[in-house]
């Protein structure tokens, strides 16, 4: 089952002509690798800042417009960055994450 996206809102702002796509994001069971596909109401996604939950923390690949989810899963004291979350792994607890998105 996919992720559920739902737009709250859109608006376009006047100063470059960019639109703003404010929602939030539900996850299923079973993210897979590399990343979730999602569908955003733009013809071309500038940017995406999207809310950390639950010690996850989420990054939109434009190229292949798919949400990433990682985590830091290492030993205390270890430094290192996060890891994407393994194939299959349940995220499906992880509801309502607010996003802001822009583009054209």
């Amino acid at each position: 089952m996919p992720a559920t996206l739902t737009v709250n809102k859109a608006h376009t702002r006047n100063l470059t002509g960019m639109r703003l796509v404010e929602g939030t994001i539900s996850l299923a069971v079973g993210y897979p690798t590399n990343g979730e596909p999602i569908s955003l109401p733009l013809n071309e996604v500038r940017g995406m800042v999207i809310e950390n939950k639950a010690g996850y923390i989420f990054e939109y690949d434009r190229t292949n417009k798919k949400l990433k989810a990682f985590r830091f899963d290492y030993a205390a004291g270890a430094a290192g960055p996060a890891a994407e979350v393994p194939n299959a792994t349940d995220l499906s607890a992880l509801a309502d994450i607010a996003f802001l998105a822009w583009g054209w």
